[in-house]
């Protein structure tokens, strides 16, 4: 089946900038999952969060799915500003592969590239207003307070990214109860992670990092919303998470699911049929119970997370291809604000 112009560009973009999700065992800031720690074990695992790595293509699984509640009402009063992001962007397209093919140093490539250049920046100020008609779901009408302690040896560059990246998200979340976050500055090349027990956003210092921005500070900051909420957060999570995936689905294990992305053989989700079958990821932890240490299994830890990422990308694409998850999130965003 053919795929329209906007789905297309809603599952390129959802490969290149929202599910950003390979944790490689060959990357040597890798830590592993299970009762030793990882990115949401509990005990040893000292709270941390890794940020997702890129990766360059989407492995979105849902089926075309009948659109309701606040997705429908919020897709219905943006239709005008998306059909203009969605013409904006396939001109721009279209520019660019004119540009790729034009003689280097001519008038026409010339001419093609500032073409591309204000489609462009067409695209952008009509996602803008796509966000404007989101922000009554996402942000309730509040705006957040959550302010960064940045860490004095962060490049200014890096310290403007940071600083913006915080105000992207008070605007587009609001007051989720988050107030000042440590921002620790780490090596250029670290992958950044949120420390629960420490309430420390570390973040690589270098300008433009594909590990760093607003859509990384967004999604690390949806971590530090969940574990701030504690277990009534857990409990909405985990609920939806099994409804959603039913009762009788079986985990499985993401190397056969992602093929050579190195992931050890223990490593489990339930794909179900979210955007990315690592929404699904099952953690392990350890918790002590009398005198008996038991290993926990917690399930949907990367929901609200990679939720508020695409929400932050692009509200449109979240609320067309998973109506369900879009309208959980606005569900749990609104949980966050009591």
């Amino acid at each position: 089946m053919s795929l329209s112009t906007e789905d297309r560009m809603d599952r390129l973009s959802l490969g290149i900038c929202a599910v950003r999700i390979r944790l490689s065992k060959f990357n040597r800031n890798h830590v592993p999952s299970g009762p030793k720690g990882g990115q949401f074990a509990s005990g040893s695992g000292g709270g941390k969060t890794y940020a997702p790595k890129s990766r360059s293509s989407a492995t979105a699984t849902s089926d075309e799915a009948a659109v309701t509640g606040d997705a429908k009402s919020f897709l219905d009063e943006a239709a005008e500003a998306r059909v203009r992001m969605n013409s904006s962007s396939a001109a721009r397209d279209t520019a660019e592969a004119n540009y790729q093919k034009a003689v280097a140093g001519s008038k026409e490539e010339a001419n093609f590239k500032t073409e591309a250049q204000k489609h462009y920046a067409a695209s952008q100020e009509a996602l803008q207003d796509v966000r404007v008609h989101a922000a009554k779901y996402i942000s309730g009408g509040t705006v957040g307070k959550a302010t960064p302690s940045i860490d004095s040896k962060f490049h200014p560059d890096v310290k403007a990214e940071i600083e913006k990246g915080f105000s992207d998200f008070n605007k587009t979340f609001g007051d989720v109860g988050l107030k000042s976050v440590k921002v620790v500055a780490d090596s250029p090349n670290s992958r950044p992670f949120y420390n629960s027990k420490t309430n420390e956003l570390h973040m690589p210092n270098s300008a433009g990092s594909p590990m760093g921005g607003p859509s990384t500070i967004a999604h690390e900051l949806g971590h530090a919303v969940f574990f701030g909420k504690g277990a009534r957060a857990e409990k909405m999570v985990e609920n939806w998470h099994d409804k959603r995936v039913g009762e009788y689905e079986q985990p499985k294990a993401l190397y056969k699911i992602f093929k050579g992305d190195g992931y050890p053989k223990d490593e489990t989700t339930y794909q179900d049929k979210f955007l990315d079958a690592y929404m699904g990821k099952v953690y392990s932890g350890t918790k002590w119970q009398g005198d008996k240490l038991l290993t926990m299994e917690y399930k949907g830890r990367e929901i609200p997370s990679m939720g508020m990422e695409l929400l932050y990308k692009n509200p449109s694409r979240l609320a067309k291809l998973d109506p369900d998850m879009f309208n959980f999130m606005v569900d749990f965003l609104k949980a966050a604000r009591r």
